[in-house]
């Protein structure tokens, strides 16, 4: 996500994201919780399944306008991920399961 007035094309945008994303697969998600923290900042507790592997995090979403700034409730706008590129969410950390905990636990039962 970009904010303010020095914004990339949407094109490069594109590029940007299919390098940072293309080697992930996303198969599910589920959104546990929306906490409105400002009135336009908004933190979603989540888990992703990605790659096999469960995460439970937390992402920061910005309310923007069409130029790029804030934007909030009551003003024009879309909701967009404050984060870029998945490091900064899917850390190792944030695992609560994974592939090989799942086999482990299988095979013990």
């Amino acid at each position: 996500m970009e904010l303010g007035s020095t914004r990339s094309s949407v094109g490069k945008l594109a590029v940007l994201a299919k390098d940072l994303y293309e080697a992930l697969d996303l198969s599910a998600w589920t959104v546990l919780r929306v906490r409105h923290v400002a009135a336009a900042v908004a933190h979603t507790d989540v888990l992703l399944l990605v790659d096999g592997s469960t995460y439970r995090t937390d992402l920061r979403w910005v309310r923007v306008n069409d130029a790029g700034s804030t934007a909030t409730e009551w003003e024009s706008g879309r909701w967009a991920l404050s984060q870029y590129g998945p490091s900064l969410f899917l850390k190792p950390e944030t695992i609560i399961e994974s592939p090989t905990e799942s086999d482990e636990t299988h095979a013990a039962g």
